[in-house]
């Protein structure tokens, strides 16, 4: 995973938490916040998170942010396989040995692709079980919007 496409807040230190979302559209994970937190974007996704956890919702940006599928796909309904799950799995665990985060907060496809070992939920067994971290499991935050869920939001952000 290419460090400068990641979000890695000023200040990182070493055995904090790495917020992992899925994929990304149009801008870099880094471009995206960056653009928020200049005011010159509204990410509905990062938006949702914040307003959902209340007081600290900024603090989402105190931690390390990436996205699992490590290039920016074009908007054409890109159908992610296993070859693009096998290298951003490769990718990510470049980056966890880098950063050494105490736990990782997965946002996304994992609880509602169990099934699939190659595909985001088999991320989280990577995590816990080849790299021993901490793996906090949550649905996407926009998958909780459209259900009225944000409770789960702040029990994975909580769990951390």
């Amino acid at each position: 995973m290419n460090k400068d496409e990641n979000w890695i807040p000023p200040g990182y230190a070493k055995n904090k938490t790495l917020v992992l979302l899925h994929d990304t559209y149009e801008w870099t994970t880094k471009r995206c916040v960056q653009d928020i937190l200049h005011g010159l974007r509204d990410d509905a996704t990062f938006r949702y998170m914040v307003e959902s956890l209340g007081p600290v919702g900024w603090k989402l940006f105190e931690k390390a942010i990436a996205n699992f599928i490590w290039f920016v796909p074009p908007q054409n309904g890109w159908n992610f396989g296993p070859e693009d799950y096998f290298y951003s799995s490769l990718r990510l665990v470049g980056l966890l040995k880098e950063l050494k985060p105490e736990a990782v907060w997965l946002l996304g496809k994992a609880h509602y692709e169990p099934y699939k070992p190659w595909g985001f939920a088999g991320t989280a067994a990577l995590v816990r079980r080849t790299l021993g971290l901490r793996a906090v499991c949550t649905y996407h935050p926009m998958f909780l919007k459209r259900k009225g869920l944000p409770d789960l939001l702040i029990q994975g952000w909580r769990s951390l």
